[in-house]
């Protein structure tokens, strides 16, 4: 396995590219565990596994540009919202860095973001930042090894 150092991560949010502001992007495939021990087990806890509870966490340089950080992430706060497509890839598909076993991509059909979004968040002589948690609106997320 190769060590590789972050430099180029790729996030888009509802087809808007917002790498070029991002300073953290996570992806925690969790999936939930459900205790599943009955009377004559042997002595131990069972479990099986739940369903699926993905998240991705991001940190964004904020931007209050049309079309930037802050309006397209305002937009997935809405009651209203359905959810809106979401890709990361730990680097940005390219031709001399595509899409692979060592570079996947996962892309979620709809996500919306988990809990408050902090538009107004600057501290004096600070670069403001907005942090998000996007949770799947419905289903859970794929993964491609390949180029497409």
């Amino acid at each position: 396995m190769s060590i590789m150092v972050t430099t180029n991560g790729y996030i888009s949010v509802n087809s808007v590219d917002l790498s070029d502001h991002a300073t953290a992007i996570a992806l925690d495939a969790a999936i939930e565990t459900r205790e599943a021990t009955c009377m004559g087990t042997g002595g131990a806890r069972v479990f099986r596994t739940g369903l699926q509870n993905p998240t991705v966490t991001a940190s964004f340089r904020n931007d209050h540009a049309s079309g930037s950080v802050e309006s397209t992430l305002r937009a997935l706060v809405s009651t209203n919202s359905t959810g809106v497509p979401l890709v990361v890839q730990k680097v940005t598909g390219s031709a001399t860095n595509p899409t692979s076993t060592n570079n996947p991509k996962y892309t979620f059909s709809a996500v919306v973001i988990d809990g408050d979004l902090n538009v107004l968040n600057e501290t004096v002589g600070e670069i403001p930042e907005i942090s998000v948690k996007f949770v799947p609106y419905s289903g859970s997320f794929t993964v491609s090894t390949t180029a497409t």
